[in-house]
C-alpha cells in the first residue's frame, strides 16, 4: 500500500489520508485553493497552540505539586530528625547525671571500706535498729572464717535482725529490752498436749528478753535437762549434744507478736541457737 510522509512530523501515512494521524497536519493541501489551504493551516496551528498551552499549564501544576510534596516530606523529615537529636541529647544528659551519682557513691563506699579496714568505726554512722543501743565499750564484731574458709551464713538472706545478732553475741547493752517469762497458762496448755505457740508476759528475773519484736535468751542463760525442753521449743538448738551446754551464740532471734488485749507476746517463729 502506497504511503506518503508527513512534511511536519515525517510520520508515514496512507496516501488516501486527509490529515496526518500523528500531528494532524493537512496532507492534501495541493487539492485546495489558496484560501482554504490558509484556513486549514491556521486551524492546525491553533490546535497546536492550544495543545501546547494545556500541556504547559499541566506541567506547571505538576511542578508546583511536586515542590509542595517535597517541602512536606522535607518538613516531616526535619521534624523527625530533630526529635531524634533531642532524644539523644536527653539520654546523654541522663547518662552524665548517672555517672556523677555513681562516682559519688563509689567514693563514699571506698571511704567506708578504708575505715572498716582501719577499724575506724567511730567516724561513720552505724544503722542501729530501734529498741536497743550500743554500750560505750562496744567493739565492732569481726566475722571470722570457718574451717572451710567461708563466712558464716545466716538462715535468711540479708536478715533485718543481723545487727541485733551481732550486738547480742558481743554482749552489748540493749536499752528498751523487756524481761519476760512464759505464762503459767501457756506452760499448762503445752503440758496437756495442746499445740499452741508459747505466750510470754513481763516478769522480773525472767529467762528471756524481748527486744522490739524479737525474743532472745538473757545473757548467761543456763541450759539443763529440765529447761532444755522449753528452750528447744523456742529455739532450734544446734550442736547441743556435742557442747558443754554453757556457751552458745545466737544465730537467729525468735519472733513474737504483741497481743495488745492481753499485754502479752506470742511466739511466731522459732529462733536458732548454736552451742559452742
Amino acid at each position: 500500500m502506497e504511503k506518503k510522509q508527513c512534511p511536519v512530523c515525517r510520520y508515514e501515512n496512507i496516501v488516501s489520508e486527509i490529515q496526518c494521524k500523528n500531528c494532524h497536519w493537512p496532507l492534501n493541501l495541493d487539492s485546495f485553493s489558496s484560501d482554504i489551504r490558509e484556513q486549514k493551516m491556521l486551524y492546525w496551528a491553533r490546535n497546536i497552540y492550544d495543545s501546547w498551552r494545556r500541556n504547559t499549564y499541566d506541567l506547571q501544576q505538576l511542578k508546583k505539586a511536586n515542590t509542595t510534596s517535597v517541602n512536606v516530606v522535607a518538613s516531616k523529615s526535619e521534624t523527625f530528625l530533630q526529635s531524634l537529636v533531642d532524644s539523644q541529647e536527653r539520654q546523654i544528659k541522663l547518662i552524665e547525671e548517672q555517672n556523677v551519682l555513681f562516682r559519688k557513691v563509689f567514693a563514699e563506699v571506698s571511704d567506708i571500706k578504708e575505715k572498716i579496714v582501719n577499724n575506724d568505726v567511730n567516724n561513720y554512722p552505724v544503722n542501729i535498729s530501734p529498741g536497743f543501743n550500743l554500750s560505750e565499750n562496744y567493739e565492732p564484731v569481726i566475722r571470722e572464717e570457718t574451717d572451710n574458709h567461708q563466712l558464716h551464713e545466716y538462715p535468711d538472706e540479708y536478715p533485718e535482725y543481723i545487727e541485733l545478732v551481732e550486738y547480742y553475741n558481743n554482749k552489748s547493752e540493749f536499752s528498751g529490752k523487756r524481761e519476760v517469762a512464759e505464762t503459767q497458762e501457756s506452760k499448762s496448755l503445752r503440758m496437756n498436749g495442746n499445740q499452741v505457740n508459747p505466750i510470754f508476759e513481763p516478769k522480773a528475773r525472767g529467762d528471756y528478753w524481748i527486744i522490739d519484736i524479737y525474743l532472745v535468751p538473757k545473757y548467761h542463760h543456763k541450759i539443763n535437762s529440765h529447761s532444755y525442753e522449753t528452750f528447744s521449743i523456742l529455739f532450734e538448738c544446734r550442736n547441743y549434744e556435742q557442747s558443754t551446754k554453757e556457751n552458745f551464740r545466737l544465730i537467729k532471734p525468735g519472733k513474737v507478736n504483741y497481743l495488745s488485749n492481753q499485754q502479752t507476746w506470742q511466739l511466731e517463729e522459732r529462733g536458732i541457737i548454736e552451742f559452742l
